[in-house]
């Protein structure tokens, strides 16, 4: 007789072998979900932290927007205006009706990242955690139950040594960069974008008034080359506006190494906060060294004159010494030769006026933090009246009322730099490049620290309007940065809203070329005049630049 109980162990393996593949199955099935919905949850952390920072670092976080560096958990009614909470949902995490759980934090420090920005004002770094409930199917026959997806998202505000473009600083005014009367600019070499416009506003370049000229910015040979000299053979460079339009559209030859025209867009990007916000340097006292009078007379050499006097041999120029110049300094119908050192204007400005000229002295004694070049600083007097103002000058092409105040406390005359027979050979960029020089020569100090090869600057402490005229009538050539902003802050949140800025208007015309060799970081720019003005950016000046990066 056959067992009754006969195939009974084959029907309980069968059995286990259902509930094992079935498992099996869940797990592949139900694990390739659980990775599938980490790593939206991941997508969605590290974008909403990334949005929470650009936020910070565009200065947007006000108001409904609040992120001041007060953790906080996002409403889970869906409705929270905050912008992690907000790119959270737009990544279908933390809407109505979702168990999901959206923590934000503001870390001082993230281990292992040690470049961070040290802005007291503003958090530095964010943290998004995601986190959302798993429930399982299949895996319930093995005993899983549920599980948890819990992502991070970090951002945060590095500080990287970087080649800087021309910074135009304002944070929201219009006409920051202004193109005028018809120059054609052409910008050479130095970093990959050649033009950085802070302001939001969308309106801050603008292109106005008519002239002889072309009215445009060639960035063709802009950007980085592969040669160590100063040329004009780079791979072509961009123009950021933070205030440009969402939409754009780069028609001529495109970006990088197009033509930038007046109906030409721009790229849209970030703000780059001031680099710079170097110390203002202390009054250095009275000019002049021990047992030598201020300005003595120096014999002409001609042309290529060992001592710099470039004037016939039967005239004289007078040789500057560095130190404090109280009621500020005029050089008018005669050559000036200047020693390395600061400048140091108290009151009344600096002004190079009708027939004058200045070139640096040779041969060079190097001077601590100066070496062969000079410092001009300024720094405006109660003389300078920050209630002077034009008769009603009202700029029409503005898209608000602004009056520009007659406080000129650096100016070029249109027709200094022309004097007869003088054609001076060279002076040296920051980085140690010979500059072929024509009318004015100024050498800026070394691209190290403590000044970064500033050659030009104004107090920052100054609480008015001013605007600085470089005109490049007979010829001006520049090696070094021109620094030009009123505000102690990097982020130059003080300036928003406010017409107190320095503004620098930098002009040729016909027969003159103006050339700048090294950085322009300004308030306000002015382009114009009829005629060529050359920039040569500086790919070595590297200066440490605020960037937003993504740290998970």
């Amino acid at each position: 007789m056959r067992d009754r109980h006969s195939g009974q162990a084959l029907i309980l393996l069968l059995l286990a072998l259902g509930i094992f593949l079935l498992g099996a199955v869940g797990i592949a099935v139900e694990s390739a979900l659980y990775y599938t919905h980490r790593q939206m949850a991941q997508a969605a952390a590290d974008a909403a932290a990334q949005a929470a920072m650009t936020s910070i670092f565009g200065r947007t976080n006000t108001g409904a927007n609040l992120l001041d560096g007060t953790p906080f958990t996002c409403d889970s009614s869906g409705t929270d205006l905050r912008t992690p909470c907000h790119f959270a949902r737009q990544h279908d995490f933390g809407r109505p009706g979702d168990n999901d759980i959206i923590d934000v934090a503001f870390p001082s420090s993230i281990p292992g990242v040690g470049n961070l920005s040290d802005d007291v004002a503003n958090p530095i770094a964010v943290e998004v955690i995601i986190s959302r409930p798993f429930t399982t199917g299949l895996l319930q026959f093995i005993g899983v139950q549920a599980a948890t997806i819990r992502v991070r998202g970090v951002a945060a505000i590095l500080v990287e040594l970087s080649p800087v473009p021309i910074l135009i600083m304002h944070p929201d005014d219009v006409d920051t960069f202004e193109i005028d009367g018809g120059p054609t600019v052409t910008i050479c070499g130095g970093p990959p974008r050649s033009i950085q416009v802070n302001s939001v506003n969308n309106t801050s370049f603008v292109v106005s008034g008519v002239g002889g000229g072309s009215n445009f910015i060639d960035l063709s040979g802009a950007g980085p080359d592969s040669t160590t000299s100063i040329s004009c053979d780079g791979s072509g460079g961009e123009f950021g506006n933070h205030g440009g339009p969402f939409n754009f559209s780069a028609v001529s030859n495109g970006y990088p190494g197009g033509t930038l025209l007046p109906v030409d867009s721009y790229i849209k990007t970030l703000p780059i906060d001031d680099p710079l916000a170097i110390p203002m340097p202390n009054d250095p006292g009275n000019p002049g060294p021990p047992l030598l009078p201020p300005n003595p007379n120096i014999p002409g050499g001609g042309v290529g004159a060992i001592n710099g006097c470039q004037l016939p041999v039967t005239e004289f120029c007078t040789l500057y010494y560095p130190g404090e110049y109280v009621g500020g300094l005029t050089i008018k119908n005669e050559m000036a030769l200047f020693m390395p050192g600061l400048y140091y204007m108290n009151g009344g400005g600096f002004h190079i006026d009708a027939n004058g000229i200045v070139h640096m002295a040779r041969p060079c004694v190097l001077i601590p933090d100066y070496g062969c070049g000079v410092m001009i600083y300024n720094k405006p007097g109660n003389d300078t009246a920050p209630f002077t103002i034009l008769a009603n000058m009202l700029e029409a092409s503005r898209s608000r009322t602004r009056w520009r105040s007659s406080c000129h406390d650096i100016t070029f005359a249109a027709n200094a730099g022309q004097l007869s027979g003088v054609s001076y050979s060279q002076i040296l960029s920051g980085a140690g490049l010979p500059v072929t020089c024509i009318g004015n020569c100024f050498q800026g100090p070394p691209e190290v620290a403590p000044y970064y090869g500033v050659v030009f600057m104004n107090d920052r402490s100054t609480t008015w309007e001013m605007e600085h005229n470089f005109q490049g009538g007979g010829g001006l050539t520049i090696a070094g940065t021109m620094y030009f902003t009123n505000s102690f802050l990097p982020l130059k949140s003080d300036l928003a809203g406010s017409l107190a800025y320095q503004t620098l208007e930098l002009r040729g015309t016909p027969g003159s070329t103006t050339r700048v060799v090294g950085q322009i970081l300004v308030d306000s720019l002015i382009l114009g005049g009829n005629a060529a003005i050359n920039m040569t950016l500086s790919p070595n000046a590297t200066l440490p630049i605020r960037k937003l990066a993504l740290i998970r």
